[in-house]
Order: C-alpha cells, then structure tokens, then sequence
C-alpha cells in the first residue's frame, strides 16, 4: 500500500530541488511549478516597522495547504537580498510546524533587505526590512546637559560655534545630515538649524553657533542615498540631547548658577559678583520662561567684595539674570530636569507577549512621550523603539503615570532604558539602563506586527 506521507515528502524533495540555488547566490526570482496535487500557498511577514542597524530579526510566516494537516513538517527556505548587492541568496530554513506555521532566525542586518520563502513548488510574495540608517552622535559633540553660550558679536560667534560630529554606514556617503532643533513652542515639533555632509568613511560634523539663550533640545537626522538604485538605509534621528544656551558674561556684574540643570524639586543658588560694588549694594533678581518677559522675583544686597547669593527653586527651565543700580548681569539658563520614576521592568518576556514598561514622571504633563530605548549592538548610541503617552495626575502636584506595552518578536538579549525627552518646558532624563532577555517561542503563537503597532518620533521638517 502507497504511504499517504509519501508523497508530500516526494513533493517537498522535488520542489527544493528545482528552487535551490547551485551555489551561494540564486536568481531574483525562481521559476517554480504550481502543486498540481496538492496546491499550496505561502505567505511570510518581516517588521513593519525600522530595526535599528545591527538588530537580529525573525521572519515568520504560514503554509497554507487544502488540507491543514498536510502543511505540518514541511521544509521552508527563505532568500534575501541586502541593499546595495543585486541578486537574492539562500539566507535560511525552517520546518513549519502544525498548522503550517513558520519562524525563521535571522542574523544582524545593516541595510535594506528584501526577502521572499519557497516550498512544496511555491513562491511567497516579497517583504522588506528597512533598516534605520547606524547613525551615533561623539566627540567632540558637547555631553548632554553642558552649558553652552550664545555667539554675540564677531569674536564671540566664532569662540562659541559648537561642532556635532558622529558617523553613520559608510555605504551612506554623500548623504545630507540635518541638525534640527525641537520648537521652542511645542515638543516634538523639529526644525532644521544646520546641515552637514557624510564624508567617504561616513563620519560626519556640523558647526552651528546659538544666538537666543533658553532651551536646546538637539538632535540629529540622517535621510540615506540610493546606491545601484536601492536604498541602503532608512532615516534615522539620534536619541535626542537637551543643553542649556546662556549668555557669555558681563564682566561688571557676573552671575552663576549652582547645581546646573536642577532635578525637578532642586534648588538653585544663583551666586556672582558686582565688580566694585561697595557691601550693600542693592540688587535684583528677575526670571523669565518660555514665551514671556523678566519679572522681578527676589531682592538682595551685596556683600563683602561684591558677591552675592539668591536661592530658587524653578519647576520648569528659566532664565535668570541680576541688576544693580548701574550694572546688569548677562542671561544664564537654569535647566530643570523631568523627575522620572521608573517601576522594575520585566527581566525577560516570551517572543510575541507584549512586556509593559511603566513608571510616572514629575511635573505632571498629559499627552506628553516617552520612549521605549534600546542601545545599538555597536554601544555607541540609543534608537527609539517604541513610544508611549503620559496619562493625567490622580491630583494635582502628583506624578503622571506612563505605561509602553512593546512586543519583541525576536529572541535575544536587549539592553533598554525609558526616557523622557526634553520639551520647551523641562530638560530630558532617562532612567537607568536595565537587561530583558526575550526567550524563543512556537511559530504559532506569533503575529505579524500592525501597521503604528510601534511608534517611532517622525522626522521633522528638514
């Protein structure tokens, strides 16, 4: 009696070795002969969303046969292409699973890349990962949080230009690099300020002076070059870094503040001196914020020598400056960072489980992001993997809450941190980076990712 698996496993020989490739790489396309027997059909997904460059990534798919039990145990085998090499090669294998489900492992990737599976005489359709151009922000950019000052005057412009330097694929030379600036007026509103080229070994440097002092929340974006008529990466924005813009000092009456940036709650003592001025000297202290002039919000005396002492404590950045009776100060910027709490992540979810990342924040902001960050493999930088939303305080002068729930759908280890980005109103912070180890899982209980299931900031007006 003929065995009824038999033939499947015939089918299944015969089809592999009329799609197979003889050697490493294979055709863009194969000419394979419909299942007359048992017709079949194949069906794959890859991420809707950009993978960080370097990110491993699973292809899953399904097998779809007449009869559901004769999709089980059948060989799969996946070809890709990378940007910017023509032509596909066999890239992996899988066995489906009951039900014709499929999983399918693959390495690291660095560019676009195309990919389509074959079995039982059948091609799927192909499906694209756009890989975010590797772009990492280095010296000699400027630390996070430093104090910069404004470009007054010829010799103060050129003393005071600040170089963002970094590098991105080499494979991207020639490609425009946009420094942008978030809107003094509304978050997550950018704005290009400077532009920079990436050179043949892909590093790149953009030189920009600041001429208002305030708030900088900086970031930089690159938008990738076709090379043989593909897109080697997708655009990508560096995580985005807050500074504090002052004006370079006035000689007759200096002014400073200590600590700089404050944590939400912090008090500042804002310290100079008066040159000459004699013990007594009567002074004044005005504030000013984000659309709006200089109030006057303490007065004081100097003492001994000139100096003197005024302690605030701002809950949102401000601008301060002093007046004597024939002296004013230049304006300094007092940062004030979000007060983040972030409850203990998960330590590890299963592949295709959505794993929630939750915490609050201070001052309460409704509607403001927060993001979900995880470190390239090379440990130069953080990409944005998912955003969530700040909800509204239970009362007022209570923390925010937040919740990210995020689904991995490729097993490893992921080095992730939260962060709250800065805001006209308040610096950005992040929390401490913490370890989730993200186990395998069957086929069948993963799905494709939804189109916005993952959220990523857009790229601004460049």
């Amino acid at each position: 009696m003929r065995s009824f698996k038999l033939v499947p496993l015939l089918a299944a020989a015969a089809a592999l070795l009329a799609v197979a490739p003889s050697g490493a790489a294979a055709r863009r396309t194969h000419s394979v002969r419909p299942h007359t027997s048992r017709p079949c059909r194949i069906h794959i997904e890859t991420p809707k969303a950009p993978i960080a460059s370097g990110e491993p990534v699973t292809v899953i798919g399904t097998l779809i046969c007449p009869k559901a039990e004769e999709a089980a145990g059948r060989q799969i085998t996946l070809f890709g292409q990378s940007a910017p090499k023509p032509g596909f090669t066999s890239v992996g294998s899988a066995t489906t699973e009951k039900g014709g489900a499929f999983q399918v492992p693959l390495a690291a990737f660095t560019t676009n890349s195309t990919f389509y599976a074959v079995a039982e005489g059948v091609q799927s359709a192909h499906r694209t990962i756009r890989v975010s151009a590797p772009i990492a922000v280095g010296p000699p950019t400027p630390a996070e949080g430093t104090q910069l000052y404004t470009a007054g005057g010829v010799k103060l412009r050129r003393h005071n230009r600040i170089t963002f330097a970094g590098e991105v694929n080499a494979l991207n030379a020639g490609a425009v690099v946009v420094l942008q600036r978030e809107d003094a007026a509304a978050s997550e509103n950018w704005h290009a300020i400077a532009r920079g080229t990436v050179d043949a070994q892909g590093k790149f440097a953009i030189v920009h002076s600041f001429l208002v002092p305030g708030a900088a929340n900086i970031r930089v974006v690159v938008r990738p070059l076709k090379v043989n008529g593909l897109s080697v990466n997708a655009p990508a924005a560096s995580s985005p870094m807050s500074y504090e813009i002052s004006q370079a000092q006035n000689p007759a009456l200096k002014i400073e503040g200590t600590p700089d940036p404050l944590l939400y709650g912090q008090s500042v003592k804002i310290t100079g001196v008066v040159a000459g001025a004699a013990a007594n000297t009567p002074l004044t202290l005005l504030a000013g914020g984000k659309g709006g002039g200089f109030q006057p919000v303490a007065t004081g005396h100097t003492g001994a020598g000139g100096v003197y002492e005024f302690t605030q404590t701002p809950l949102t950045n401000t601008l301060y400056r002093v007046t004597a009776a024939k002296a004013s100060s230049a304006v300094v910027f007092e940062g004030v960072k979000y007060a983040l709490n972030v409850a203990t992540p998960p330590s590890s979810v299963a592949a295709g489980q959505p794993a929630t990342f939750s915490g609050s924040m201070l001052p309460a902001l409704t509607g403001h992001v927060v993001y979900l960050e995880r470190q390239s493999p090379s440990k130069l930088g953080w990409h944005v993997m998912d955003i969530g939303t700040v909800g509204a305080a239970q009362k007022p002068g209570e923390a925010a809450p937040f919740t990210i729930l995020h689904t991995f759908r490729t097993p490893g280890a992921y080095h992730l941190r939260i962060k709250i980005p800065g805001d006209p109103g308040n610096q950005g912070t992040a929390g401490a980076p913490f370890e989730l180890q993200v186990t395998p899982a069957p086929a069948s209980t993963l799905r494709p990712e939804a189109p916005g299931e993952s959220r990523r900031p857009s790229e601004g007006q460049l």
